[in-house]
């Protein structure tokens, strides 16, 4: 087989970088569109999670409280 070695087209289509940078990596945003959605649904249940925990004890105190003043009053 005579003549030029094939190259893939997606290297002739690429242009030149210089040698002395690295390649420029985009830091900005997310790369997965539904990644932003999940990560706020994310913090959104933790936040949940939070307040029913703490809303749970400050019912289960109430609740002994009254249970408390429901005894002493008979």
């Amino acid at each position: 087989m005579g003549g030029a070695p094939l190259l893939p087209p997606a290297l002739l289509a690429a242009p030149p970088r210089p040698y002395g940078k690295p390649p420029r990596l985009s830091l900005g945003g997310f790369v997965n569109p539904y990644s932003f959605l999940i990560a706020i649904l994310l913090i959104l249940w933790g936040f949940q999670f939070i307040t029913i925990g703490l809303l749970s004890r400050l019912v289960l105190q109430i609740r002994r409280q009254v249970e408390g003043a429901l005894r002493e009053s008979r």
